[in-house]
C-alpha cells in the first residue's frame, strides 16, 4: 500500500514538473515572437530607434534597411549617441538622457549633425520601465526631417526676400510722393528766379546770384527726376552729360565752401561725353 501511495505521489510530481517545463517552454516561445514581432515593427517605422544606458551610451540600435545600413547600426553600439549621429554638441544629448531618466518623462529635441551632407532629427525620449526595477535605460526615437527643415528654411527665405520687396516697393512709393511734391516746389523756385531774370534794372551781382538759383533748381529737378524714376511713375531716360559744363556750374558754389586760400582750377574738355 505504501509503495502504490509512493509512486503516485512521484507521478504526479512528475506530471506536475512536465506541465511547469511545458509552461516554461511556451512562454519563452510567446516572449520569443513579442520580441521578434516588437523588433519587425520597429524595424518597419522610418524612424531610428536607439537604446541608451544612464550614460547616453547607445546599447541596441534598430532601423529599417531604407533609414540606415545594418553595418551602421552596428557600429553604433557602444558609442555615444552624439559621436554615432555625428552631433557637434554630446553633453546637450547626455543632459536630456539624464533629464529623462530623472523626471521619468518623454522629452522631445531637434538636432542638426556635422557629417556632409548634413541632416536634421526630430528626436524623442522615453524611460524604459521595467516592472519592479528602477529604469536605467532610454528609448531614443529620431526621425529624419532634413527634407521638411529644406523646405522650411526655403520658404523662410522667400518670405524674407517678399518682405523685402515689400519695403523696397513702399520706398518707391514714398519716393515718389516725396519727388512729386519736391518738383512742384521747384517749379514755384525756377518761375520765379526766371522772372526776376527778365528784369532790365537787374545788377550784375544779383543776376550771377538768381542764375545760381536756377541752376541748383535744375540739377534738383534732375535729382527729382531720378527719385520718380525709382518710384516706377517715370521711365529713366539716358541723355549725354556735358561734364565740364556741369563743373562749371558747380564751381561757384563749391568756391564758397572753400577756406579763403583754396582755389579750384577747372579745365576740361568743352562738349558732351
Amino acid at each position: 500500500m505504501g509503495f502504490v501511495v509512493f509512486m503516485v505521489l512521484q507521478t504526479t510530481a512528475i506530471l506536475a514538473l512536465i506541465l511547469n517545463i511545458i509552461r516554461r517552454v511556451r512562454s519563452e516561445r510567446a516572449l520569443a515572437e513579442s520580441e521578434a514581432r516588437n523588433r519587425s515593427i520597429i524595424r518597419a517605422l522610418p524612424d531610428l530607434v536607439c537604446i541608451t544606458d544612464e550614460a547616453g551610451i547607445c546599447q541596441e540600435a534598430y532601423a529599417a534597411p531604407a533609414t540606415a545600413a545594418p553595418a551602421r547600426l552596428r557600429r553604433m553600439r557602444g558609442q555615444s549617441l552624439a559621436q554615432a549621429l555625428g552631433l557637434p554638441d554630446s553633453a546637450e544629448l547626455a543632459e536630456i538622457v539624464a533629464r529623462t531618466l530623472a523626471e521619468m518623462t518623454p522629452q522631445v529635441f531637434e538636432c542638426r549633425t556635422t557629417r556632409s551632407p548634413a541632416q536634421d532629427y526630430s528626436g524623442r525620449t522615453a524611460p524604459l520601465i521595467v516592472p519592479g526595477s528602477h529604469a536605467s535605460r532610454v528609448l531614443v526615437a529620431l526621425r529624419d526631417i532634413t527634407d521638411a527643415k529644406k523646405i522650411e528654411r526655403e520658404r523662410s527665405h522667400l518670405e524674407r526676400r517678399e518682405q523685402h520687396d515689400q519695403k523696397l516697393e513702399s520706398l518707391g512709393m514714398m519716393a515718389g510722393g516725396i519727388a512729386h511734391d519736391f518738383n512742384n516746389l521747384l517749379m514755384g523756385i525756377s518761375g520765379h528766379a526766371e522772372l526776376a531774370l527778365k528784369e532790365p534794372a537787374l545788377g550784375g551781382r544779383l543776376r550771377s546770384y538768381l542764375e545760381a538759383i536756377l541752376s541748383a533748381a535744375r540739377r534738383a529737378a534732375n535729382l527729382s527726376l531720378q527719385m520718380l524714376a525709382y518710384s516706377g511713375r517715370q521711365f529713366a531716360s539716358h541723355a549725354d552729360l556735358d561734364v565740364c559744363q556741369l563743373l562749371q556750374e558747380s564751381r561757384s558754389e563749391i568756391d564758397r565752401r572753400l577756406p579763403a586760400k583754396a582755389r579750384i582750377t577747372v579745365n576740361c574738355h568743352e562738349g558732351p561725353l
